[in-house]
């Protein structure tokens, strides 16, 4: 008995620490400035109803066109695929707010195969290695501020030189995802390769 309660005492501490650390980064990573000029703006996908973006998809591709705003002319990839209750794929659903708000539709290039944020790095990728040789790309991510740093952390992996565009979200909702953005992380950090 005094065995498992030493392995308890250790797991439960081991838990506090990780969710401290992990929590620390997600901060950081969500007040974060960006200051280079990017080869790319990514905006991640955040779900749509029928052919209307939720909140968090509107949220993320109002930050991005800001941040297009002051760049004009970059090259923007909406990534994000079509799941159940969507009648079109979150990049066109992204496209059509982005044209609708001057955005010239030449300047988007759509993703839409990925389900979650590995995917839309993943296929991302795969797009970029046809139309852009370049190894070292730098890609400004936007995405909700919470979800920066694994976002970050998981676009690296695909080899991506990468900075984040946080999006604001509800901040009555913001303690709610980032102990589920927690999970997330460490569960990207072990299996999402």
């Amino acid at each position: 008995m005094k065995r498992f309660l030493t392995a308890l005492k250790v797991f439960t501490s081991i838990i506090i620490i990780s969710f401290i650390f992990v929590e620390g980064c997600i901060f950081v990573s969500a007040n974060e400035s960006h200051n280079k000029k990017p080869d790319y703006i990514m905006i991640l996908g955040g779900g749509i109803s029928g052919r209307n973006m939720l909140l968090v998809q509107l949220q993320r591709t109002q930050e991005a066109l800001k941040y297009i705003k002051q760049n004009p002319g970059i090259k923007v990839i909406a990534s994000g695929g079509q799941g159940r209750g969507e009648d079109i794929s979150e990049a066109e659903a992204m496209r059509i707010y982005l044209v609708q708000h001057g955005v010239k539709n030449e300047d988007i290039i759509k993703e839409e195969k990925s389900q979650n944020t590995l995917g839309n790095m993943k296929y991302t990728r795969e797009i970029l290695k046809k139309i852009d040789g370049r190894e070292n790309i730098q890609l400004a991510v936007v995405t909700s501020n919470f979800h920066v740093f694994r976002a970050k952390f998981l676009a690296k992996r695909y080899g991506f030189q990468v900075e984040g565009v946080p999006a604001p979200v509800n901040y009555l909702l913001l303690p709610n995802y980032c102990v589920r953005e927690y999970f997330g992380v460490v569960k990207s950090f072990i299996f999402d390769r």
